[in-house]
Parts: structure tokens; sequence; C-alpha cells
């Protein structure tokens, strides 16, 4: 049996924690000492999993996810779970040794409770992006696309459903440096293209132009630019918007504005 001085080594070896020179000793322990070659192999083999799972489904070093996760495990639903996992863990250990081990079947285990971290940490923390996925409808925006005929309007909408954001840009921009026009829609479309490559930043200037010019469209760009900051984790921005497109045109999403607010 190893005793618990072991398999402290073990883990400080693993986890890079020793010095070159203790490093070095301990390696030659393990050429001279089957079980321990064993037992090193099936701690590596463990971290391996549990990394790559982690990596995959949570988040890598240092990413927001990750800090988010960190301050799950600090709850008291992240304290249960952990211990699960842990179980999980245990278990590995102790199946792998026999011959009818299938290491599917752990690994499984452990994917399931990765997953319901991940799934916690989003739902406690109230993720922004995923809200701007959930309340984002390119339906919001107004129609340009026009029946039987063939024009610049069309070509625009058809780039946009087809998503081909950054050939929708040119398309606009184009346009607009050429001639002034009184279809303003195309501002939100300009806006939304621009989110959808990730520059969030025209996406608002685009806005804000638009609502400089005080159009019929001032419901739709206040609602776009406070599910843009949503995107971009600017909660307080969000709700700051939200509470003056509320306030400015109260029938407007009145029901969908209110569950929005009280999720933020």
């Amino acid at each position: 049996m190893m005793d618990d001085v072991l398999r402290l080594k073990i883990e400080e070896y693993l986890g890079n924690q020793m010095t070159d020179k203790e490093k070095r000793a301990f390696e030659q322990e393990i050429a001279a000492d089957d079980e321990l070659q064993r037992e090193v192999n099936l701690q590596r083999e463990i971290i391996l999993h549990l990394k790559g799972i982690y990596v995959d489904k949570v988040g890598n070093k240092g990413s927001e996810e990750n800090k988010k996760l960190k301050a799950f495990f600090n709850s008291e639903e992240g304290k249960t779970i952990e211990e699960s996992l842990l179980e999980v863990r245990n278990l590995y250990k102790e199946k792998a040794r026999s011959p009818k081990f299938k290491l599917w079947r752990v690994v499984a285990a452990i994917l399931v409770l990765i997953l319901a971290i991940a799934g916690s940490v989003n739902y406690l923390t109230k993720e922004p992006t995923s809200l701007y996925a959930k309340y984002y409808n390119n339906k919001d925006l107004p129609s340009i696309i026009k029946r039987d005929t063939q024009n610049q309007w069309n070509e625009i909408g058809t780039l946009f459903i087809a998503k081909e954001y950054e050939n929708c840009i040119a398309k606009i921009e184009g346009f607009l440096e050429k001639e002034v026009t009184n279809n303003y829609e195309v501002y939100l479309y300009l806006a939304m293209s621009y989110t959808e490559i990730n520059k969030t930043d025209k996406g608002v200037k685009v806005l804000d132009e638009l609502l400089d010019k005080k159009t019929l469209y001032e419901n739709k760009a206040l609602w776009f630019k406070g599910l843009i900051y949503l995107k971009e984790e600017e909660i307080a921005k969000a709700k700051e918007t939200f509470k003056e497109l509320k306030r400015k045109f109260p029938k407007y999403k009145t029901a969908i504005i209110e569950k929005l607010l009280k999720e933020l």
C-alpha cells in the first residue's frame, strides 16, 4: 500500500511543485519502483482527462469563466458539486486497478459534473452574453426587402440574413458615402452587422447617430443599443438604456423589458 507521504510527493511532482533536484531524485525512485510508476501514471492520466474536459467545457486559466468558476466553488452549491467530483476521482483511482475498468464511464461521469458546474456558473452569474443571445432576434429589425423588386435594399437585407455581415457593412457604408437617405432602418442593419462581427463600439456609434436623427426608429435603436451593452457585459449601461427605453416608449416590449431588467 502507498502511504500518504508518497502520494503527496506524487501530487507535488505532477503539479510541478518540486525543485529540479527533488524532481530528479523522485524520478529515480519512480524508475526503480513498478508500483510507484503505475501510481504516477494513473494520477497523470486523471489530471489529463480532468484538465482536457475542464478547458473544453469551462474555460482556460485566467479567463472570465475561470474566475466565475472559482467564485462558484465558494458557494454552498459549488462545494457540494466539488465533493461529488472528488468522489468520482476516488472512484476512478479505485476502479482503474480492476481489469474490468472502463475509462469512458468515469470520464462520462466527470463530464456530467463539469457540465453541471458550467451550467450553474452561468445561472448564478446571469451571464450577460447569454442574455444577449436570449433576447436578440433579427426579426425585430424592420424589413427592407421588397417583393418583386431588385434594388440595393433587397441586397442589403439578403446579405444580412445570409450572415455576410462584412459584405453587408461594405454595401451600406458605400451607399451612405454617396447619398443621404431617409430609409433610416438601414442604420439598424449597419449597427447590428458591426455587433455580429464583435465591433460593438462601432455598432453603438451608429445607433447614437440614428438616435440623434429623432426618427421613428428611436425605440428600436435604444433596444438594440441595450443589447449591445449586454453583449459587452456593460451591465450598468444596459440597465440605463433599457430604463430609458421603458420611460420613453412604455408600450414597446413592455413585458420583455421588465423581465430582462429583473434578470440583470
